[in-house]
Parts: C-alpha cells; structure tokens; sequence
C-alpha cells in the first residue's frame, strides 16, 4: 500500500492535463528517477456529437433512364422512371410536387403527343399535357404544378408571351391535379416499398402522322416539405368559483325596502338594413372537369334564398365564370344559366355563350350583366382572357322575372362540349353570381285638405252723403281742416280684403285711392283724441336669400361616372351644353348636405324622379339643369354614385360634384 497514490480530486477536472513518475530508493538509499508520463482527464461517456442540420425544405430527383423514343403512331408508351426514397425525418410532410419534363416530336408536340404521370404502386396516373403546344417540336424544361394558374397554351408564341421564355419553358397547371399523387404516398417515408414515379408519353394513333418521331428526353421530380401542423393545445380548465371567507362576526340584517319597480319595457333596437348587394359563389366543388363530346355539365349555387326583407326588388344581377378548354371556347363551348325555383315552379334555362372566342382556351372572370353599355363576347380570341363585364346572347331578366333572389331556389350554371370533340380536357374554376336589392320606394306623404272657402261679407250699406263743410250734422260742431279744436272729425271706413277697419284722415276729404280697398265717408262725432303713441319704426328687411348655386359649368370641367355600386369613372364634360355620353343620357340625381341620397321626391315614379323614371323615357339634362333641379327641392349635385337609390339609373351616366 506504500506504493500505491491518489491523486487530489481537484486535478480530475474535464480536460485537465496530469503528468506523472515512479521514482524507486535503492537499499543505499539512492532515489532513481523514473520516466514522466501524462494524461488528459475526460468524462466518463463522450460528449454528445453535434446535431445534424434539418434537410432543405425541397429536394428534386432527377431520372437516370435513357431517352425514350416514339416512332409508331398508336404504338406502346414511352417511360422515364424515379425511384422515389427522399430518407426526410417522419415528422416531415410533403407539402408540393412539381414535374418537368423535355421532349419533342417532329409533326408537332400538339399533333401527336400526350403526357401523363404515374405511381406504379397505387396506379395513380394524372394528365399533364393532353395534346396541347400546336405546332411546336420542343419542350424544354416544362414544369408542372397545382399552384400554377396558367396551362399550356396551343402555340409556343402564346407560351412566351405569358412566361417570357422559350419552347415552354416555366411553370404550368397541369390538365389534372397532382395532389392524388401525393395522397398515394409519393415522397413519404415508406411503411411500404420504395414509390416508383414515372412519366409516359403516347404517339398519337392518326395514320397521317407515320414517317414522323418524337422522343421523351429527361423528367426531374421536385418534392418540398412541411412539418405538421402544430397539435391543437387542450381547452383550459376553468377557475373555481371564488368563495369569500366566513365574516369574522355575523353581518347585520340589511333594513328592509320596498321592491324596486320593474324598468320600462324597452322597444328592440331596429335591425340594420342589409347590404344593397350580395355576392354568391358555387356550393359545387370547383374546379369541375368538362363533360365529354355531346354531354352537359351542371354546377351549382344551391340553396339561393338570400331571405331580403319584403318588398325588396332586384335591381341588378351578374353571372361571373372562370374556365378553360383545350380545343377552344369558340369550337367547344356554349353556357346557358338555369333557374329552380322551390315552390314548383317550372325552370328557367338562358343561354349565355354560344361558341364565343374562337381558339382561344381560358375565360378568366368574366362577368355577364344586362347593363347596357356592355359590349358582346367576341368571336375570335383577341380579347382573351375576356376579363370583365360583357352583354350575354340573351337577357338575364327573364330569371328575375321568374322569382330570382326573391323565391328560394336554386341557380345552375350548364357547359355543353361540342360533339366530335373527344378526349378534348377542360374545367369550370369558378362560378359565382351578384345580386343587387333596392328597398321599397318610401310612401308618399299624403297631399293637405285645403282651407275651406271664406264666406262673403254682406254687402255694405251705401254710403252717406256728405254734409258740406258749413253745415255739419246736427249736434255735432263743425268739422274743420287738420289742426282745428273742434271735436268733429271724419272718418273713413275702409275694407282691406273683407276685414273692416277704421282710419282717421285729414278733414280736406281727400279721395282716398287703392287698387283693392273699399271706401266710405261720413261726417261724425267723436270724443276728443287722446294722445297717440309714437308709431312704431317699419321691421327690419328679412335678410336676403342665398345666393343661388352657381350653375355655370367649371372651367377644368365636371365628372359623370356610373350610376351603379362602383361609381366607375366614365367621361369628364367640358361642354355647357352636352346632354349625354359617347352613347347615353346623362341623369340628373341630388343629395342633401349630409350626402343623404334624393334620387326622387315623394314617389319612385315618373313624376317623382328628378330625370324622370329610366324605365319610361329618361330626361337628359345639362350641367347646369341638373344643378338647377336639385337647387329648387334645396339640394345640391352628389358626390357618390347613389347606386341602389331608385328611378333604375344604375344603368346609367350620372352628374357628380367632382
């Protein structure tokens, strides 16, 4: 044990450096020195290795078969395959897939290919490009994605102009959704052998393409990742109810009151008016594939009750559309709307579109409004993708007349494929209609009871003669000038109107004149004057009226937008005496100073109308007629569209004090 040391358990320390030796004394007492010898003190277990970096979110896999050529028409599929094993972590879920793909063929990737993709596993196969590209003999890197809004159009000009680059090159929406892939498993951590992805390409079966080729160069397969989402926290508990402490000494017994009396019962607040339209999109889910060649395809708005209160009317109504078809809307196509009402009532079928805009594939919002200053779908594609408001081939008041809006029911939008189109692909991406609602006109007020006729007075006795100045009546001293003492006075009754009164006037007997009064005189008695009051000064002149409003037009001119909802700018009138637009009267329309809309006064009719009721012959006006129709009812030109007001000028033109 002599021989045995331990080291101070300060020098173990982690990553201390010890150095040590064995010195030996021989039995002459001679120490020999040893050898040093060192150590570096480490944990018993190794520190932890560093945490691995998280995989990127994307990771792409790229196929290593050979090229695949296409040499007989009708002939067996070509394929590109990827074995699919990414290794990401379980936790990780796939939250994209993106295809691209390069091939080409000498009659034209339109004329003769179409491409589609695969799970093998599940057998899963979506179409990515059916027939679609025209003339074109590359495709150079196209990719394809559900988040993509654009697919391939049918010319690889049109392809540029939409992605700036050639051959196709960008990224597409493919003819079919890529997620039932994903669903399959493709990219997940395999509880189940390794998914194989692959992408076929297919030689048209048309005899006049035979001495033409194609060939399916590479494919790449892009996955990206998400983690799930976080779990939902359980609900809280809730707190106790609170117990106050026991009082330290019995609380005094509180002095006894009469009940309080019951409050008042208060009327309800009166409910806000609904919004003066309401927008309602497809209860179908969307998108829709397009039927097949001769068939139709219904998506629906079902129910539509929008439950208005009564006596509301509809005003307006607009059907708006998204779509696409490969073998374009002019060749394709025609949509018709239908109405069901619930209360068994027959259905309403209006055509809408009937083969409108030629070769081209894609409507995007488009709107179909019997506003009148709308203009017809083309027939050709110079317009597409056709977004906005267009006239549709028939009106759409029919539906309303039917109960639309107003009776519960439902709305149908129906797409029709022209026959001897087959395996030609489309889809309906959204459907939805606009209703605008006007009130009931506000009731008239009841006209007064006039006043009843005034009875005559009786005729008046004929007047007395006159005594002559030297002789006055008998008792009654002389009557003298002005200014005399004595007490005789003469005096005059004179009518104004039918109410007599009396006026003392000056003893010359002056005729007394007026246009309208009658006059008496006579001679007669009367006490002695008493001193009169001083007479009363005129009342003041009422104050002069406001100025009228000025009417002369501005010199930089005056706006007239839209009488609907959106107000929408339409021309800026510089002529004092233009009446009307390019194409349309203008209306006339006031507001009080507060805004408040005053498209007619008493009653929304003809007479009540400012301009006059649109539907029974509008009254254009000028600028200046317009200020001075609203200037007489003491309101002023507005500043908004005052859609929804009356009169039915949302269809219209309207002057506006900008």
């Amino acid at each position: 044990e002599a021989n045995v040391a331990s080291p101070p358990v300060s020098l173990l320390s982690y990553g201390a450096h010890v150095a040590w030796r064995v010195d030996v004394q021989t039995p002459s007492g001679q120490w020999a020195t040893g050898l040093n010898w060192t150590f570096t003190v480490e944990h018993l277990s190794p520190p932890p290795s560093p945490m691995s970096p998280p995989p990127p979110p994307c990771v792409t896999l790229v196929s290593t078969d050979q090229t695949v050529r296409l040499t007989e028409p009708g002939g067996a599929m070509g394929w590109l395959g990827i074995d699919v094993d990414t290794g990401y972590p379980n936790e990780l879920q796939v939250a994209s897939l993106t295809v691209c793909i390069s091939a080409t063929h000498t009659a034209g990737v339109g004329n003769a290919l179409n491409l589609r993709i695969k799970e093998f596993n599940s057998n899963v196969v979506q179409y990515l490009l059916w027939f679609q590209g025209g003339d074109a003999q590359h495709i150079d890197s196209a990719c394809f994605s559900d988040d993509a809004t654009e697919i391939v159009p049918q010319s690889e000009q049109a392809a540029r102009a939409i992605t700036g680059k050639a051959n196709f090159a960008g990224l597409w929406k493919p003819n079919q959704k890529l997620s039932p892939l994903i669903n399959a498993g493709v990219g997940s951590t395999p509880k189940k052998p390794i998914t194989k992805v692959g992408v076929g390409a297919a030689f048209k079966n048309d005899p006049s393409l035979s001495g033409t080729e194609g060939a399916l160069l590479d494919f790449s397969l892009t996955l990206c990742y998400a983690p799930p989402p976080p779990p939902v926290p359980p609900p809280q508990l809730p707190m106790p109810p609170f117990s106050p402490p026991p009082p330290s000494l019995p609380p005094c017994p509180p002095p006894t009151l009469p009940p309080p009396s019951p409050p008042p019962p208060s009327s309800p607040p009166s409910a806000p008016p609904p919004p003066p339209c309401q927008v309602y999109t497809s209860t179908s889910s969307l998108p829709v594939s397009m039927p097949d060649a001769g068939d139709m395809q219904w998506v629906d708005i079902n129910p539509l009750d929008p439950q208005y209160p009564a006596g509301w009317t509809v005003s307006s109504f607009k059907v708006c559309i998204s779509l696409w078809h490969n073998a374009g809307l002019g060749q394709a196509l025609n949509l018709r709307i239908r109405y069901n009402p619930k209360a068994g009532s027959s259905a309403v079928v209006n055509p809408l579109l009937r083969y409108k805009g030629g070769s081209a594939t894609r409507m995007t919002n488009v709107c179909l409004s019997d506003d009148p200053v709308s203009l017809s779908v083309p027939d050709d594609a110079s317009m597409e993708p056709f977004s906005g408001t267009w006239t549709p081939d028939t009106p759409l008041q029919p539906l309303v007349t039917a109960g639309l809006g107003i009776t519960p029911g439902y709305l149908g939008l129906g797409t029709f494929t022209k026959n001897l189109l087959h395996a030609s692909p489309g889809e309906i991406t959204a459907f939805s209609v606009e209703l605008c609602f006007e009130p009931p006109p506000i009731p008239s007020t009841p006209p007064m009871t006039p006043w009843p006729p005034s009875s005559p007075l009786p005729p008046s006795p004929p007047p007395s003669p006159l005594a002559p100045p030297s002789q006055p009546p008998p008792g009654c001293p002389p009557c003298r000038q002005s200014g005399g003492e004595d007490n005789a006075m003469p005096l005059r009754n004179i009518l104004f109107g039918s109410v007599p009164h009396k006026a003392l006037v000056d003893s010359k007997r002056k005729p007394y004149t007026s246009d309208s009064d009658t006059v008496l005189d006579r001679c007669a008695c009367s006490p002695p004057s008493p001193q009169l009051p001083p007479v009363s000064p005129p009342p003041l002149r009422p104050p002069p009226l406001s100025p009228p409003p000025n009417m002369e037009l501005p010199q930089w001119g005056i706006q007239v937008i839209r009488g609907n909802q959106h107000g929408a700018f339409v021309e800026c009138i510089t002529d004092p005496m233009q009446t009307q637009t390019k194409a349309e009267k203008i209306a006339a329309q006031c507001c009080e100073v507060d805004g408040t809309c005053r498209r007619y006064i008493g009653q929304n009719n003809n007479e009540g109308c400012v301009a006059g009721h649109a539907d029974q012959g509008l009254q254009s006006t000028t600028y200046a007629q317009a200020v001075a129709r609203c200037a007489a009812y003491g309101l002023q030109l507005c500043e908004t569209s005052c859609a929804n007001a009356g009169c039915s000028y949302n269809g219209y033109p309207v002057w506006a004090l900008l």
